[in-house]
């Protein structure tokens, strides 16, 4: 799985993954402070977001609102597969420990990374063989 997710569509991602669904106008009162974005930006952002099925937009009781299409932890090790290996060239088990203390995660969450990076590191050594 890769992910080609922008610094704003990550954050998007990282509040729906928090709140789970959000309308853009939820969306947009949450990043205001971080982005300097009118709100037709936001709506942009998201449209581009549903087009890269990185979120689901549905209408609940006349209201359109937005959930993630892809699933937190599956996304993340995506990322830190390819950020680890492309970027800093080292093995992306070796980077566990930089999220101990990451707000975005809880216990079971890192258990599962920490688990699907060396069941990646395990695949990796028995394609080079």
């Amino acid at each position: 799985m890769s992910i080609d997710a922008s610094g704003p569509e990550l954050e998007i991602l990282k509040l729906l993954w928090q709140h789970r669904r959000l309308s853009a106008r939820e969306i947009h009162q949450h990043i205001e402070q971080s982005r300097d974005w009118a709100y037709s930006t936001t709506r942009t952002v998201l449209e581009r977001m549903v087009k890269k099925e990185q979120l689901h937009k549905e209408t609940v009781h006349g209201l359109i609102v937005y959930t993630p299409a892809v699933e937190k932890v599956p996304t993340l090790v995506a990322m830190i597969t390819e950020f680890t290996s492309r970027v800093l060239g080292i093995r992306p088990s070796a980077a566990i420990p930089m999220f101990a203390e990451s707000e975005l995660l809880d216990k079971d969450e890192l258990k599962e990374i920490e688990a699907l990076l060396e069941a990646d590191k395990k695949r990796g050594k028995k394609e080079r063989k």
